[in-house]
């Protein structure tokens, strides 16, 4: 612990004074400059389309839980770099602080020890982190949940919604890189299966796809996760066939490949897995009586119209978070857009993504300090029934996504009165999980 605080002390101190292109690069690029590196020929398992073994899996995802150490190596090399482009911002192996900064020796002086070696520190700081992340525990809140499952379902949550309101009213959760569930820390955005996503109440899905030789791969980034396109349409077309009353909403978009051209394979495998009924075939937002049984494909590629193009939507997804210390303006990212949303065009559906990464801050990070604050602020409304669009989020909780549903049912908690007034198994849970909770900080 003393070498964790020691480690974080200097980051902190040092981050926000250092003038170093190769940490610059990287921050603002994330994940491509990371990935583009390691780019190779497909394997066997990429290029055809089938599901790897549990055990397979598994042994992946050990593997790349050291991606962590790939994140070391690029940032070395881009210090490195810097080092002999720049020599004047290196000394005896050191990198020196900007030059705004290299007469202010109190700041130097405040770090224990003196001047220190940066690249040794960063490189170290970074290893410390992929430690953690190996002995980290499952959690299980009101607002975050990277355990295996939820905490409890709400399957066909959108019945109760009329016919007659257009889908971009519909205040609905979502998953941001929703098939991301190995990798290691920075690739990781989710812990529960497309099933038990669906089943829990999520309804927009962000699906990323890798193009080989007409093949779709699910990637985020540089990490395959072990499925294809396939067996997500499968997964969705099951699920409509069970709960005709609902509809999904889903973004396809082309990942850690540059064919630009991946329409005729998208067709090819809503044919072959799908059916092409199944589909909304157009670029106008429908009605929920509309929407019901369907598929809506939000599309994020090139090529003829296939349901609704993603540039339509009002959107805000200010990913990068360079480290930490940086949620605070991601928050205030996330807030302004829903707080714009009631008033916003009614006719256009808004996306709020919550979710967010960096070279020092990775998806669960951001999700563990971003995911209360969204919580408090959805329980701090007191109108309901009003529209706050698509709130797509990184390790949501069964009981956040509760709180997202109830804002177009009237039966919800009133959380100024205290008043509580549920229906449905779902919403008796979450009264009882926020319960748990409220019992739990009076305890400590």
């Amino acid at each position: 612990m003393r070498i964790c605080l020691r480690h974080w002390r200097f980051f902190s101190e040092m981050v926000s004074s250092l003038e170093w292109s190769g940490w610059n690069s990287l921050s603002r690029a994330w994940p491509s400059s990371l990935i583009r590196p390691l780019r190779a020929t497909p394997t066997r398992e990429e290029t055809i389309p089938k599901m790897g073994s549990m055990e397979a899996a598994k042994e992946d995802t050990f593997s790349t839980q050291h991606s962590t150490l790939t994140a070391v190596f690029l940032i070395f090399s881009a210090s490195a770099i810097t080092a002999q482009r720049h020599p004047d911002r290196t000394q005896d192996g050191y990198l020196l602080v900007s030059g705004r900064n290299r007469t202010d020796q109190s700041m130097m002086g405040g770090i224990r020890g003196g001047p220190v070696k940066i690249q040794k520190r960063l490189i170290e700081l970074l290893v410390l982190v992929s430690i953690i992340d190996l002995t980290r525990g499952a959690i299980q809140r009101p607002d975050y949940d990277d355990t295996p499952d939820p905490e409890f379902l709400n399957p066909s949550w959108m019945a109760s919604i009329p016919d007659d309101q257009p889908l971009s009213e519909v205040t609905m959760p979502g998953t941001h890189n929703t098939m991301a569930l190995y990798g290691g820390v920075y690739a990781e955005c989710q812990t529960w299966s497309l099933a038990s996503q669906l089943r829990a109440g999520v309804r927009f899905l962000d699906i990323r796809v890798r193009h080989v030789k007409g093949n779709l791969t699910i990637h985020h980034g540089v990490s395959y996760q072990w499925a294809h396109f396939g067996q997500v349409l499968e997964g969705v077309a099951d699920f409509l066939g069970e709960y005709p009353s609902e509809t999904v909403l889903m973004r396809v978009k082309e990942e850690f490949s540059e064919t630009y051209d991946i329409y005729g394979a998208v067709v090819d495998h809503i044919h072959r897995y799908a059916n092409w009924d199944l589909l909304w075939h157009s670029r106008l937002v429908p009605t929920m009586g509309e929407a019901r049984g369907k598929l809506v494909v939000l599309q994020d590629f090139s090529g003829p119209d296939l349901g609704m193009h993603y540039g339509s939507l009002d959107i805000a997804d200010d990913w990068s978070v360079p480290t930490v210390l940086h949620v605070k303006e991601k928050w205030q990212s996330v807030y302004e857009h829903l707080e714009a949303a009631p008033a916003g065009n009614k006719a256009q559906i808004f996306l709020t993504f919550s979710s967010g990464a960096g070279v020092f801050a990775f998806p669960r990070a951001v999700a563990q300090r971003v995911n209360p604050q969204l919580h408090d602020y959805l329980r701090a409304k007191t109108d309901l029934n009003q529209r706050l669009g698509i709130v797509c989020m990184d390790f949501p909780a069964a009981p956040i996504i509760e709180m997202i549903i109830s804002f177009q049912l009237k039966e919800a908690k009133n959380s100024r009165n205290g008043i509580i007034t549920v229906s449905g198994k779902a919403s008796w849970k979450y009264v009882i999980s926020s319960l748990k909770k409220k019992m739990f900080e009076y305890l400590i």
